[in-house]
């Protein structure tokens, strides 16, 4: 056991550490404020660059599908759609025998 007598032992001072002072407004040390307005700014820039990103690419995205919608004519559309519409059929059919 280490026995280290300091001044504050001799003047029968008690030791205290100070986190932060209160008045009557609350506590005196910005610090955490500042740091808690610092990180609610970046967290609100990278909230925007997300949002403007993501909608960016759901545009492309839809651009895309339309161009390839309008690049099939009709004809095709309704060819696509009826082979799956059969396989449902024949797939209900063949599982309720």
């Amino acid at each position: 056991m280490v026995n280290y007598q300091t001044v504050s032992e001799h003047l029968r001072i008690p030791k205290k550490v100070i986190i932060s002072n209160m008045s009557w407004m609350g506590g005196k040390n910005p610090f955490l404020s500042i740091l808690y307005m610092i990180v609610g700014v970046i967290l609100l820039l990278t909230a925007i660059i997300f949002l403007i990103v993501f909608n960016k690419i759901r545009w492309k995205d839809e651009m895309e599908i339309q161009h390839q919608l309008s690049s099939t004519n009709p004809q095709q559309q309704q060819q696509q759609q009826q082979p799956e519409m059969k396989n449902h059929f024949q797939y209900y059919h063949s599982t309720s025998q």
